[in-house]
């Protein structure tokens, strides 16, 4: 046992049918074994094996042991170690040294699957059950798969039933890595880079027994990780962390699936196993420590064929068990020191480990396990948005949903019913959740996913302001990384933070700032144009082209309380002419357009204060 990770899955196929019974045989820690085919445990001194963690053993389907194995030695079904049944690369200190699968291709051939300890490395060995008489020898002996792992090794059936994954885990690492083995051997990896990652090595990992989860004890982690586990493609994936607050080691799961089981401890001051409900709201909450004892220290976990969950008790003769492990709660009538292994007084003792198995030989419904193709997944047109957005999402999942239920947390609608919800929208900023589930009638799938919503940037144009007629006045807004003003009439940019306006007229000016996360926002300032009294001037071009612009001559200026205003050509004639400063011309005379030329204008009038204005100048009529 020991640190560092990567786990590995490798799929197996085999055409012969199982039923639970290769799992009948159980030997380990110090010459200990269990033999469960008259239905309940009956202990056995006949075994050969000494040692300190994990083990595997396999047996035919009719229960007959075929042959075991401590990672290093392997015995056979008369407990005599094989002829070439010596030096396999696993260690006596593994949490799960060994696995045995059979395999696809030849029902003659099995492979033994170790682990050495402390980030040791992974291996294959094949056992031939036809040689040494009967009783099988070791054929082919440790073909490194990987380097550099985890104490973890698990196993269980395929998506068909045929095939089998067998899972490690990479030391340091939060990569698993799926190998499919047929009858041709073995493929390349599928992996799958998710969870925490593992520094430390020790603690066991499972399987659940149909297939659909994976959980491991992260040993001085404190932690234990469960996982979806997709059985057609071995991906893994949706972590879900339970800190433990002590050393984890033990994990398995309930017959049906629904409870997690842990072991976890401090040496000296507590030793706990404790029950999870899977099907809970919350499931950290759903703990129930079942058992306390701080020595000796609960370690293993292991289901069997009767279906109850046994629990190691270090250096004792006992084993505990949890006889009802689908009941939730003390319900599940945990019974200490339930199984005394050495009624004989043989010097029998349980260590820390317990046998390994493929988890599905477990399940009620093997060899037929019904398999959830469903694999729900989506897509939102934007995963990180402005406060105040709206975003549509797309179902992406795998399988035939019949059905699709979304939550959206912090959003408006908060649910929806349909296959692809649009207009989805997000009001505060934060980090909110998305979360689709998909069922066909028969199975379902989850998936959540994270959006994220940035606070809009506030705006500022600056305050309103009042200049006079010519006078430039320069602007400042605030509240983004980018600016941009409008209308652009009278500014020296548009593009700028501050501009410097010029405006001929009173004007209401526009920014929209735009922040680092491409979040915007819109303010508004007034600049009013005003004229001093006595201020008064006639424009000395105008253009009447009908782009309504400069399209009139106007007389400019306030305060006039009366005047005289014509407008004359080159040989003297009246062209235009009012006493109203609201009536501008037109550039035409009794309704027909005047060509392009210069033009003489005279100006008498009154202001509000008494004094008497006289201009006269010129204007050019510009076309």
């Amino acid at each position: 046992m020991k640190k560092n990770l990567f786990v590995l899955l490798l799929t197996l196929s085999f055409d012969y049918s199982f039923s639970q019974k290769q799992t009948n045989f159980w030997y380990f820690g110090t010459l200990a074994g269990l033999d469960f085919n008259s239905g309940a445990p009956v202990p056995l001194t006949t075994g050969a094996i000494n040692t300190n963690e994990g083990t595997a053993v396999i047996s035919d389907a009719a229960g007959n042991l075929l042959f075991y194995t401590d990672g290093e030695l392997v015995w056979d079904k008369t407990n005599t170690q094989m002829p070439n049944g010596f030096g396999l690369f696993g260690d006596l200190s593994t949490t799960q040294a060994a696995l045995i699968v059979p395999d696809p291709g030849n029902v003659n051939l099995f492979y033994i699957f170790t682990i050495g300890e402390e980030g040791g490395d992974l291996y294959y060995s094949i056992v031939d059950i036809t040689l040494n008489s009967g009783n099988g020898d070791v054929t082919i002996k440790n073909t490194l798969l990987l380097t550099g792992m985890t104490e973890k090794l698990t196993a269980v059936h395929h998506c068909n039933n045929h095939d089998i994954w067998v899972t490690a885990h990479k030391a340091g690492s939060n990569t698993f890595a799926s190998y499919l083995v047929t009858n041709a051997g073995i493929n390349a990896p599928v992996l799958s880079s998710v969870g925490s990652s593992h520094t430390d090595v020790h603690g066991q990992m499972k399987f659940s027994t149909d297939g659909n989860r994976i959980a491991c004890a992260v040993g001085y982690q404190d932690i234990v990780e469960f996982f979806d586990f997709d059985k057609i493609t071995g991906n893994i994936t949706n972590p879900f962390t339970l800190n433990m607050g002590h050393h984890a080691y033990g994990i398995e799961f309930s017959p049906d699936n629904t409870k997690l089981y842990t072991t976890y401890y401090d040496a000296g001051s507590i030793s706990e196993v404790a029950q999870f409900d899977l099907t809970a709201a919350n499931i950290p909450l759903s703990k129930v420590p079942l058992y306390q004892d701080p020595d000796p220290v609960m370690y293993a976990l292991q289901l069997a064929s009767d279906n109850k969950i046994y629990v190691t008790k270090e250096v004792t003769p006992f084993l505990s068990v949890i006889n009802n492990p689908n009941t939730a709660g003390f319900a599940c009538n945990y019974v200490n020191n339930a199984i005394n292994l050495d009624p004989l007084g043989f010097g029998v003792m349980c260590m820390l480990g317990l046998p390994g198995f493929i988890q599905s030989y477990f399940n009620p419904d093997y060899p037929a396990i019904p398999c959830n193709t469903l694999a729900a997944n989506f897509q939102a047109s934007d995963t990180s948005i402005c406060q105040n957005s709206c975003i549509n999402f797309s179902d992406l999942s795998v399988g035939s949903a019949t059905s699709w239920q979304w939550s959206f947390q912090g959003a408006t609608p908060a649910t929806a019913a349909v296959e692809d919800p649009v207009n989805i929208c997000f009001a505060a900023p934060g980090s909110y959740t998305a979360t689709l589930v998909i069922s066909d009638g028969t199975y379902s799938d989850t998936v959540t996913k994270t959006i994220t919503v940035f606070p809009a940037p506030v705006a500022n144009a600056g305050p309103d302001v009042s200049i006079e007629t010519g006078a430039s006045v320069t602007l400042n807004a605030t509240g983004g990384g980018t600016y941009a003003w409008s209308p652009p009439t009278g500014l020296s940019c548009t593009a700028c933070q501050s501009p410097v306006a010029t405006p001929g007229a009173s004007t209401s000016y526009f920014v929209t700032v735009t922040d680092s996360n491409g979040c915007t926002a819109t303010d508004a300032m007034s600049i009013s144009v005003e004229m001093k009294c006595g201020n008064v001037f006639v424009p000395t071009a105008f253009s009447p082209n009908g782009d309504s612009e400069n399209d009139q001559l106007y007389v400019m200026g306030n305060c006039i309380t009366a005047m005289e205003f014509a407008v004359y050509d080159r040989w003297g004639e009246k062209v235009f002419s009012t006493t109203d400063q609201s009536r501008g011309w037109d550039g035409k005379k009794n309704g027909k357009e005047l060509d392009t030329g210069v033009f003489v204008y005279y100006l008498k009038g009154t202001l509000q204060n008494g004094t008497d204005i006289s201009f006269k100048g010129n204007i050019s009529l510009i076309k």
